[in-house]
């Protein structure tokens, strides 16, 4: 059996500082934020050596993110893993009420293999609230396969009164329920 557990930890800001992703093998991805005042772009960079990076994969940002004046994310640009330059690309794109409550988002996929353009993919969320807490989000996945046929499933997230994740329904019969640690 194959099985994937991933660790997240976090700053005050409720920035990512680091990942871990254990297999068959563990890897870890610790960040570092700098953040552009003028034009309201958030910049993340890597800040310790793992297998498979050199000393110029820290002077890259590895996630970029645009913010509006409300505060508001409304584009983010990152690669799907953390696999710098391998694995896809992630391109999101936010969208608000005139509350400035996020309503829905879009995430576009690219390869970054110019072989594999057959397998671009689309991620599309709406979020569902209940007395301006979130309640649930819908997820709609899309792509292309490599015989050229349209692929789709969709995924319901419930949240929990913390609005953390407390269960999921994919495809309508695969349910997964989620257990959250702090660590201190």
């Amino acid at each position: 059996m194959y099985s994937i557990n991933e660790e997240y930890r976090y700053d005050s800001l409720n920035l990512e500082t680091q990942k871990i992703y254990f297999t068959d093998f563990k890897a870890m991805f610790s960040f570092r934020y700098e953040f552009n005042k003028d034009s309201l772009v958030l910049y993340k960079y890597y800040t310790k050596l793992s297998f498979g990076f050199s000393k110029e994969d820290f002077t890259i940002p590895v996630g970029i993110f645009k913010f509006n004046d409300n505060g508001n994310i409304v584009e983010s640009f990152e690669y799907q893993n953390n696999d710098y330059g391998k694995g896809k690309r992630l391109l999101t794109k936010y969208y608000y009420d005139t509350s400035n409550t996020l309503v829905s988002k879009e995430i576009l996929y690219k390869p970054s293999n110019i072989d594999d353009v057959a397998l671009d993919s689309k991620e599309v969320t709406y979020y569902h609230y209940s007395n301006k807490k979130l309640d649930s989000t819908t997820s709609t996945f899309s792509w292309t396969d490599r015989d050229k046929q349209k692929q789709s499933y969709t995924i319901r997230y419930i949240y929990d009164d913390n609005e953390l994740i407390s269960k999921s329904i994919a495809m309508d019969s695969l349910v997964t329920y989620y257990k959250h640690i702090k660590y201190d």
